[in-house]
């Protein structure tokens, strides 16, 4: 599936033109450029990309989150996030407390476990915390940068957003997985 995107006017990951073959996060999930311009790049998504992600419900002039890879010298400002989708959440409720926004989501089947209350999730590329969790289902809190600065705002309940749970669990499951077959 080929997807083209054109970069805000006010800057964000469109700083700059990106070259073919570097790597971008659209709403968290890490693709390829394969054609790109002042101001605009395409890439393409592979049929298991589009199976596991929101990538195929994409309508045209959807806004979606934009982000370039890290170089390996940059600073980490928070939790590690790949743009390697383990599946989509859907969006439950939203509720306003302050003025920040409690959103309620169903993790995708089996998931959960790897979702705990202060660990790391990323929806649609933006890394959050975990606020909340109970029996199939989990709150994170938008603050108001995040509400501003991304395309959270614009989420409703019935949505479905991508899903990158925390790496270190994903490993800790698979070693604990293995141990207990050996």
């Amino acid at each position: 599936m080929r997807i083209s995107c054109r970069f805000p006017r006010s800057g964000g990951a469109g700083r700059g033109t990106l070259s073919v073959g570097e790597s971008v996060a659209v709403d968290g999930t890490c693709l390829t450029v394969t054609r790109a311009g002042k101001g605009w790049f395409e890439t393409l998504a592979a049929p298991e990309t589009v199976r596991r992600t929101i990538i195929g419900c994409y309508r045209l002039t959807r806004p979606v989150n934009l982000e370039r890879a890290m170089l390996a010298s940059g600073r980490l400002g928070g939790h590690f996030v790949q743009g390697h989708i383990d599946g989509r959440a859907r969006l439950r409720s939203v509720r306003r407390e302050g003025d920040s926004r409690v959103c309620r989501l169903a993790p995708p089947r089996g998931l959960a476990p790897l979702i705990v209350e202060k660990g790391p999730v990323a929806l649609d590329g933006v890394s959050l915390t975990v606020s909340a969790v109970g029996r199939g289902w989990f709150e994170v809190m938008l603050v108001p940068h995040t509400l501003r600065a991304t395309t959270m705002s614009q989420r409703e309940p019935g949505d479905e957003l991508n899903i990158e749970t925390d790496l270190i669990a994903k490993y800790v499951r698979s070693l604990l997985g293995a141990r207990s077959v050996s």
